[in-house]
């Protein structure tokens, strides 16, 4: 089965097919259309499941586009209740779907934990469930209290028999702790995406290494960037705690700090670009001027199966980082090969 790991510049969304034309979506990116586009582009008529990890715009922003376009296509909604829920017109088209009839109250669930992790979707032909393991009730009520949506941020687990797919939204530190006491274990994966675009979850460094190097472990870290972010993402401490891991690291996007003259490696890294994508192969720029939207790998393909789990492009991506890295005269190098 196909897992994809969409390049929506500052944001996320992955995306699950399920065949016969379904799938499930994990986040939708910011406001924008390549989620869209990508789905149309695979034929999906029906999605399974919509779940959102949290409700900031980077990760919720273009789900009322697939809301509107995918009407009465939807089985289920998986959402979650933060202190920005009811910002946006997102759950005003919700509320809308509902007196309109083409979504029915009982296809809403709500992503709560308490215990074991929550079941969300089993395909047995697939042999596929993916889960719920973060956040509980009491996480949840202290995270809207906070006002800190990423402290309640939803962690989904992908299996397909003996592989692992792990989707942790912004999860932050105190979650994965709360994870890993109520496991008891490491909660081993194949794949992860990078809490928060590799941003900050943690003050404390040894935290990282504990979260990568001993309750995670991924062999591949995947992290959707945005080129032109102002947030600092990924941050070098992150990369490193990676790097101690083992993990091999892919962005979606590239960023300033792995290269200050960008516009030579546009559209990507790794082209031609295969898939839909926000990465633009014309110039597109901020209004300061700088490069926004060139990708490193771009849209991801991992093709996982019961027993194994592959990245499409895998050794193309790498050799393409470690040319970039050769050639730099000016001594900057991408962050994961420093």
């Amino acid at each position: 089965m196909e897992v994809y790991f969409v390049d929506v510049g500052q944001g996320e969304s992955q995306l699950i097919l399920l065949g016969g034309r379904r799938a499930f979506v994990i986040d939708c990116g910011g406001r924008g259309t390549t989620l869209l586009h990508l789905l149309k582009s695979l034929g999906i008529q029906q999605i399974a499941g919509l779940a959102l990890s949290h409700s900031h715009d980077d990760h919720r922003g273009a789900a009322e586009t697939i809301l509107t376009d995918y009407e009465g296509l939807i089985d289920r909604i998986f959402l979650l209740q933060d202190s920005e829920f009811f910002a946006g017109t997102f759950w005003a088209t919700i509320e809308s779907q509902l007196n309109s009839g083409s979504l029915e109250r009982s296809q809403l669930m709500r992503l709560e934990v308490e215990g074991s992790p929550k079941l969300i979707i089993r395909e047995p032909k697939l042999s596929l469930e993916l889960k719920l393991y973060s956040p509980s009730l009491s996480r949840n009520l202290q995270a809207q209290a906070a006002c800190a949506p990423n402290e309640t941020s939803a962690v989904f687990m992908l299996k397909v028999g003996n592989s692992r797919v792990l989707f942790p939204g912004d999860a932050t530190i105190a979650q994965w702790r709360d994870i890993f006491r109520g496991s008891g274990r490491a909660i081993k994966c194949d794949i992860t995406t990078v809490p928060h675009h590799a941003g900050k979850i943690t003050d404390d460094a040894g935290d990282l290494d504990w979260l990568y190097s001993e309750c995670l472990n991924p062999a591949i870290a995947i992290i959707s960037v945005g080129t032109s972010n102002a947030y600092g993402h990924p941050r070098p401490e992150v990369i490193t705690a990676l790097q101690k891991s083992g993990a091999v690291v892919m962005c979606t996007q590239i960023t300033s700090q792995c290269c200050r003259d960008l516009e030579p490696l546009r559209p990507g890294v790794l082209r031609p670009l295969r898939l839909i994508c926000k990465s633009e192969a014309s110039r597109d720029a901020t209004s300061a001027g700088n490069s926004r939207n060139v990708a490193c790998a771009g849209t991801i393909l991992a093709i996982v199966e019961t027993n194994r789990v592959t990245v499409d492009r895998l050794n193309e991506h790498q050799a393409a980082v470690d040319n970039l890295a050769a050639a730099r005269k000016s001594g900057v190098l991408p962050l994961c090969r420093r």
